[in-house]
């Protein structure tokens, strides 16, 4: 169900299935809450792949429009893709768009890998509203110059 709503024409629901049964065999999730903080996972993940695919699509586009103009034919493959960066950076905010929502679902994978670790710690034992009581010890001393203990 996941994927028919995620997927884009060209992406491989094959490859989505497989992203999503391997984060689940890695985390098990045991309640209805622990199951949709994995899917929130899955689906950080799959669009940070998309949004890497992108990128290296809008740079490899530009390299090619460059070379169609005549610029770039004869240097170095890095500074192609160098002139192509500065192109796209300088001409629209793709390179910005992109990165800005990668760094989005970077965050959004973490806060749930984050809660479904939080959700599945174990209990604190002592309220925070009670007083912790200090150690007793088994020592006493009679001297009326230190203080109690």
């Amino acid at each position: 169900m996941l994927s028919q709503a995620l997927l884009i024409e060209g992406e491989s629901q094959e490859n989505f299935i497989s992203l999503f049964n391997e984060l689940v065999d890695e985390f098990q999730p045991r309640t209805g809450v622990e199951t949709t903080l994995v899917e929130n996972m899955v689906v950080s993940r799959w669009r940070q792949t998309r949004l890497l695919t992108l990128e290296s699509a809008g740079i490899t586009s530009q390299i090619r429009k460059l070379a169609e103009m005549g610029q770039g034919e004869h240097t170095a493959p890095a500074i192609r893709a160098a002139d192509a960066v500065k192109t796209l950076t300088d001409q629209s905010r793709m390179l910005e768009f992109l990165s800005r929502h990668e760094t989005r679902c970077a965050r959004q994978y973490d806060r749930s890998l984050k809660r479904l670790i939080e959700l599945r710690a174990p209990k604190n034992v002592i309220c925070r509203n009670e007083p912790e009581q200090a150690p007793q010890t088994a020592e006493t001393t009679s001297d009326p110059q230190e203080p109690p203990v």
